[in-house]
C-alpha cells in the first residue's frame, strides 16, 4: 500500500547486516547494507521504500510507535562540515558518514583504541571522520610531528584520507545518570515520575540515545573535530539510529585535580547543555610515562542536546 510517496516493501530479511525485499518497482529482490549499531529487525519494524527524483530511502518505522517517525536505513548519513586551522587560520574541509564498511569500523576502532580512556565495546552506531583533502592533511601532520618527535603513536604514519575521529550511538543501559536525566524530564514535564520507571521503560518513553567514544587522533586534536562531531551525532541520533531519539545523552570522566577549562569544552560549543554539579565517579586510568596505566581520582560530567528541533 503506498502512503505519501511511499511503498511499503514486502517479503523483507535482514541477514549479515544486508537487508533484502522485494522490490515495488522490478520482480528482482533488492539488497541494501544497514550501518552498524542501528538496532532494526524485521519483526518490530515495518520497512517503506521513498519515490521521487532523488536518492530513494528505505525508512523503518517500528510497530511501537504510533507517531510515524521513521529511521532513514539506507542510504547512511554523509555531510561535509570544516574546522579552522589555529595555526594558520585557514579552513580545513571535513567529511562524515556513518559506517556500513567493516573496514571503517575497523579504523574507527583503532582510533578509538588509540586515544580513549575507555577501551572499545564494538557496540553501537559508528560516526567517522576524515579530512578532505589528503595534500592538506599531511602538511597539518607534518607540522604538528615536528612538536611530537617523541611520540610513537602510530597515528602519525596511517595513510592519509582515512579516519581520523569518531564517535558512536547507542543507548546506556548500564546506569541511571538521575540528576542529569532530571534535566530531560523537566523539558518532557515528567516531574519526578518518570524515577519509578524501569531503565528500559526510560529510554524508550523519553526517547534518549547515548553518544560516547568520542576520539580524535593525536595529529589532529585541537582542530574542532570534536565539536564537529558532538554536532553531526545529534542529526543521527534523531533521522538514522532506531529508536529515532528525542534525546542524546553524554557522560564524560575527567581528571578530578586538573584545572577548570578556561573556554567552554567541546560539547557545549556543539550545542549541549551540561549538568552543573559533576557525578561521582571510579577511578581515571590514565597513561604514564612508562606506558602503563594507572588510577586518577575522576569526576563524570553529564551533557545532553534536545534534539526535537534538529
Amino acid at each position: 500500500m503506498a502512503r505519501g510517496g511511499e511503498k511499503l516493501l514486502q517479503e523483507v530479511r535482514l541477514r549479515s547486516r544486508e537487508l533484502s525485499f522485494e522490490s515495488p518497482d522490478t520482480t528482482d529482490r533488492e539488497r541494501v547494507r544497514v550501518p552498524f549499531g542501528i538496532e532494526i529487525d524485521t519483526e518490530r519494524f515495518r520497512f517503506r521504500k521513498t519515490a521521487g527524483p532523488d536518492t530513494p530511502e528505505i525508512r523503518a518505522y517500528s510497530l511501537e510507535d504510533k507517531t510515524e517517525r521513521y529511521t532513514v536505513v539506507s542510504p547512511g548519513y554523509t555531510a561535509k562540515d570544516h574546522v579552522k586551522d589555529p595555526e594558520t587560520g585557514r579552513e580545513i574541509g571535513v567529511r562524515l558518514w556513518t559506517v556500513y564498511s567493516d573496514r571503517d569500523r575497523l579504523d574507527a576502532r583503532q582510533v578509538i583504541q588509540r586515544v580513549h580512556y575507555l577501551a572499545d565495546s564494538g557496540r553501537g552506531m559508528f560516526l567517522a571522520c576524515a579530512v578532505g583533502d589528503a595534500h592538506q592533511q599531511e602538511r597539518i601532520r607534518k607540522r604538528r610531528r615536528v612538536k611530537n618527535q617523541d611520540s610513537s603513536d602510530v597515528s602519525w604514519f596511517v595513510p592519509c584520507g582515512g579516519v581520523v575521529a569518531c564517535g558512536v550511538i547507542s543507548r546506556l543501559w548500564h546506569g541511571n545518570p538521575v540528576a542529569g536525566r532530571q534535566m530531560i524530564a523537566d523539558q518532557l514535564k515528567l516531574k519526578d515520575r518518570w524515577q519509578l520507571m524501569k531503565r528500559d521503560e526510560i529510554l524508550r518513553k523519553m526517547r534518549i540515545a547515548w553518544a560516547s567514544r568520542f576520539a580524535v587522533d593525536l595529529p589532529y586534536q585541537g582542530l574542532g573535530l570534536g565539536t564537529v562531531l558532538a554536532k553531526h551525532l545529534k542529526k543521527v541520533a534523531h533521522y538514522y539510529h532506531a529508536p529515532s531519539a528525542d534525546f542524546l545523552e553524554v557522560i564524560t570522566t575527567t581528571n578530578k585535580d586538573a584545572p577548570p577549562p578556561i573556554a567552554k569544552d567541546f560539547l557545549i560549543r556543539a550545542g549541549y547543555t551540561k549538568l552543573e554539579a559533576p557525578m561521582k565517579s571510579g577511578s581515571l586510568m590514565v597513561m604514564d610515562g612508562s606506558g602503563y596505566r594507572v588510577p586518577k581520582s575522576a569526576i563524570k560530567n553529564y551533557y545532553y542536546a534536545d534534539l526535537r528541533n534538529e
